[in-house]
């Protein structure tokens, strides 16, 4: 039935209700889950300035991979950077 599901997470912990509620359908149709997790970004004036570095992004998607992974569910994720990937 599901072959991928996308869980989009942010810097605080929030998303880990979202992570475990789609663990369940993951593991009964084997289905990855997909977690991209958008850098935060501001804009001043005409900059866009980063809310977050690209050290506490990884740090952020690494956390959020252990449940899903510690539970028996194939993940993987990515960093999205608005200001470099042209989101």
């Amino acid at each position: 039935m599901f072959d991928r599901i996308p869980v989009a997470i942010e810097s605080n912990r929030s998303g880990r209700g979202a992570l475990r509620a789609a663990g369940a359908p993951a593991r009964s149709t084997g289905a990855a889950v997909r977690v991209p997790h958008v850098v935060p970004s501001a804009v001043a004036g005409d900059t866009v300035v980063r809310l977050e570095d690209d050290a506490e992004g990884e740090a952020v998607l690494r956390e959020a991979l252990d449940l899903p992974n510690a539970e028996g569910t194939g993940a993987d994720g990515w960093p999205v950077r608005p200001d470099r990937d042209g989101v």
